[in-house]
């Protein structure tokens, strides 16, 4: 996860969006615990899970906290057992089917836990419920601020559903968020995803129109960093159906939305 305060995206026009987004996958978090109190400091990987359901009324997210060790520079799940407690996403507070034996291994790592989700980890893991239950929703798009946006250019997806996990890849040991933009124009028969790759470490971009057709770029003024990135891309295990996905969901808006626009 990650958060950006701003993005723009330019295309061939030189017409531009600027949007705000704090990206998140859904995936493992990886936390740093450094306590005041003398405790050893320590990674922990923390995973979450909540309800999908739009029409639940629960605040719960499961978590499983998971101690990590350094080996050979890399960190890997240590051999603690780990740990299972609930986040009540309203209140913040994390509760436990049983209070660990002070002093245990469980009860340190229900501290670190505890130390860990306050502050920006929290409104992190706030924001995942929150986002958690609109996953299957397929109607989310009604509720954008359709007069905000131009549809005259492609519009990224995450403005569409806004809830939907981000998207992401690796090269080199670092991370990506790809941010894909979609036409909307009902009856264009076009194929081609925009995709704006935006580092995670510096906010570096890299820009690339590819065909869905062929799973080629079709993009004469790519870079060739761009055209790498798409090559990772397309080979990590479920993107190119993830985009075939998005392209089903943003055609079948790009067809019920000028129906919404005349009812406003």
């Amino acid at each position: 996860m990650t958060t950006h305060d701003e993005h723009t995206h330019a295309d061939s026009s030189d017409d531009s969006e600027t949007f705000e987004r704090t990206f998140d996958d859904g995936e493992r978090l990886v936390l740093h615990d450094e306590p005041a109190d003398g405790t050893p400091a320590a990674f922990v990987a923390l995973d979450t899970a909540s309800c999908t359901g739009t029409e639940c009324q629960c605040h719960e997210v499961e978590l499983l906290v998971q101690p990590l060790t350094l080996v050979d520079g890399e960190l890997v799940e240590g051999d603690g057992t780990p740990l299972q407690a609930l986040l009540d996403a309203e209140s913040g507070e994390i509760s436990v089917e049983a209070e660990p034996e002070p002093g245990s291994e469980e009860a340190l790592l229900l501290a670190r836990l505890r130390r860990l989700a306050q502050d920006e980890t929290l409104d992190l893991l706030q924001d995942r419920w929150r986002r958690g239950r609109r996953q299957e929703d397929p109607d989310e798009w009604k509720e954008t601020d359709w007069a905000a946006l131009d549809l005259e250019t492609m519009v990224p997806f995450l403005e569409i559903f806004p809830s939907r996990w981000d998207i992401s890849v690796f090269v080199d040991g670092h991370k990506y968020w790809v941010i894909d933009f979609w036409c909307l124009t009902p009856d264009c028969p076009c194929t081609q995803v925009a995709l704006d790759f935006l580092a995670e470490e510096d906010d570096a971009t890299e820009h690339l129109v590819v065909d869905l057709e062929t799973n080629e770029p079709d993009d004469p003024e790519a870079t060739e960093g761009a055209r790498r990135l798409w090559a990772a891309f397309r080979e990590t295990p479920g993107a190119l159906e993830e985009l075939a996905a998005r392209r089903e969901a943003t055609r079948r808006v790009a067809r019920e939305l000028p129906a919404l626009l005349e009812s406003e």
